[in-house]
């Protein structure tokens, strides 16, 4: 009892010590104390929000200060349900207010101007309305509370110097500070639907002005895309990562257990799920690098247009697993998800509440996956599979230039789009060789496919200045996928610096591919990375032809690649 009643006690004293007594929110305090406790994950799509009651004084000289106070409890209240438990909420000071929303943009947007729009609605007292103003600011990563805290006050400056009641959402280059003197124009539209003042910077040269919010407005858009996707490749990675690495375990255990020479063609496709152990292993394997695409593909749509568009961009990166699409395949069903749902919002923006509410369950998912399906059938897929045939044909036309450009072809194919459909076309045209009696080719196509990720993890052994401090704690789980042939374990490098890492991996790959060619290595099984060495032909100088084209890659990363600050 005297322990409860002690633990009682002090329960009090720290609730006493970290909420506003008013408003029952927690103070400013307890919100730097968990903001600075939180995950650099949870941070990573976090929106900060700074809340102003809209002249809070006139409220409280013409209505007297009980009904300030209610006034307050009203919108703490409102902040608190925008919130809900997606992340913090406080009472900043005063009449000012503060929330981290760990949701996504479009949500945090969303969540936002819903909860203008019901503090300008509600009653408070005897016929007493109140409006708040509004700015926003998305965090980034390594961003302290201060720095974010600074650019959500600039965008509430823009509302509050625009006519106050709405949202404005900070954009870097666009967004004017609040110690400049900033000449800002009226809202055209009510003051309480505008979402994204983007139009109020004032300026003595408009063209020039203009010209520079569009290039900043680019680079934005273009460094948003650059981090959606790699947040969905993060996502998809464990996928890629687990379910290759068994099916990897899965051939081994048959190159162990089989001589591959010895089967005919019927049985050798089976092979790495002849054995039970392998079957066994091959299918969860395959199971979860099957949810690679999918899972991909539904991040990236949610990132760029918010939890409604997951749904659709899952089952259009799922379509994509099953034709000649591949990674591209997935980013532009992403993208055409994001697209559709976006364009809904705007068709639904201006009807009844009641029906708002019900098109994110209901009318949403149902459209969504109508066009995503027409258009990944209709046009995303025929041009996939039309593309594959073509790259096929280039393939069969090269093999009577030599074993060894065609050998040198596959390999750089496979590390030009890392799962896209020119890696998809190499790898197809490998296997199929495999059964028309060539397994020369496969093999020149897996050490292909190797190289990327391997060459990676070798340049920032030997270049670790000229790679952030989170690339290079990804190295040796980069090197273990090139090993186990996961080619994709390569994009969330090819996604910060496209141009470089891909020109550096297809050298790599060629040299490898051609090497293997040039050695007369053979292959019979189509996956396996070093777990299938021990059936490789000439299994030493396939291994030469790896540790060559790795080095290949990896030097020619170092010298393109710039130093970082």
């Amino acid at each position: 009892m005297v322990m409860f009643i002690v633990r009682w006690y002090r329960t009090r004293l720290m609730r006493a010590a970290t909420t506003d007594e008013l408003t029952g929110l927690a103070n400013r305090k307890w919100f730097s104390a968990s903001f600075n406790a939180l995950s650099e994950e949870d941070l990573a799509k976090a929106h900060l929000a700074l809340i102003d009651v809209d002249k809070f004084k006139h409220v409280n000289d013409t209505y007297g200060h009980a009904a300030g106070d209610d006034a307050l409890a009203a919108v703490a209240d409102e902040v608190r349900k925008m919130v809900g438990t997606d992340g913090l909420a406080s009472r900043w000071g005063g009449d000012e207010f503060i929330a981290l929303l760990c949701v996504g943009e479009s949500e945090a947007h969303k969540r936002a101007q819903e909860m203008i729009d019901a503090v300008a609605v509600r009653e408070i007292g005897e016929d007493i309305h109140v409006t708040v103003s509004m700015g926003m600011a998305r965090m980034y990563a390594g961003e302290t509370l201060e720095e974010v805290l600074e650019r959500a006050d600039d965008a509430l400056y823009v509302t509050k110097e625009g006519g106050r009641g709405f949202l404005t959402v900070y954009q870097e280059g666009v967004t004017p500070h609040m110690s400049e003197t900033v000449a800002v124009e009226s809202p055209v539209a009510s003051p309480r639907v505008v979402a994204n003042r983007n139009d109020v910077v004032a300026s003595e040269t408009p063209m020039r002005r203009t010209k520079l919010m569009d290039s900043k407005s680019a680079r934005m858009m273009l460094d948003r895309i650059v981090r959606s996707l790699l947040t969905a490749v993060y996502k998809m990675v464990p996928f890629v990562a687990g379910g290759g690495i068994l099916i990897a375990l899965a051939f081994l255990i048959d190159a162990a257990s089989v001589n591959v020479n010895a089967l005919d063609a019927e049985a050798r496709a089976s092979f790495g799920a002849i054995t039970p152990i392998a079957s066994g292993l091959h299918d969860v394997g395959a199971a979860a690098f099957n949810f690679m695409l999918p899972i991909f593909s539904a991040f990236f749509a949610r990132e760029l247009a918010g939890e409604e568009a997951f749904m659709a961009g899952f089952a259009g990166g799922f379509l994509s697993s099953q034709g000649s699409a591949g990674f591209a395949g997935a980013i532009a069903s992403a993208c055409v998800a994001a697209i559709v749902v976006n364009l809904m919002r705007g068709l639904f923006r201006d009807t009844s509440e009641r029906l708002q509410r019900v098109a994110p369950v209901l009318i949403y998912p149902v459209f969504s996956l109508l066009i995503m399906y027409l258009l990944m059938t209709f046009v995303i897929g025929p041009v996939a599979s039309a593309f594959d045939a073509l790259l096929t044909s280039m393939l069969i036309a090269l093999e009577v230039h030599g074993r060894v450009l065609l050998g040198a072809v596959c390999g750089a194919m496979m590390a030009t789009d890392m799962g896209g459909p020119i890696n998809k076309a190499a790898y197809h045209f490998g296997t199929a060789a495999i059964a028309s009696g060539s397994p020369d080719v496969m093999a020149a196509v897996m050490v292909g496919g190797m190289v990327p990720p391997c060459g990676i993890a070798l340049c920032m052994l030997l270049y670790g200045n000229k790679f952030s401090t989170e690339e290079r704690d990804q190295g040796l789980a980069t090197f273990v996928m090139g090993l186990s042939f996961i080619t994709e374990g390569a994009l969330p490098f090819v996604l910060t610096d496209p141009l470089r890492v891909i020109a550096s991996c297809m050298v790599g790959s060629a040299v490898a591919g051609g090497l293997s060619e040039y050695f007369g290595c053979t292959l019979m099984a189509p996956h396996g990375g070093v777990f299938v060495f021990p059936v490789v032909g000439k299994p030493a100088a396939y291994t030469g032809a790896l540790a060559l084209g790795t080095l290949a890659c990896a030097l020619v990363l170092g010298l393109l690649k710039k130093t970082k600050q």
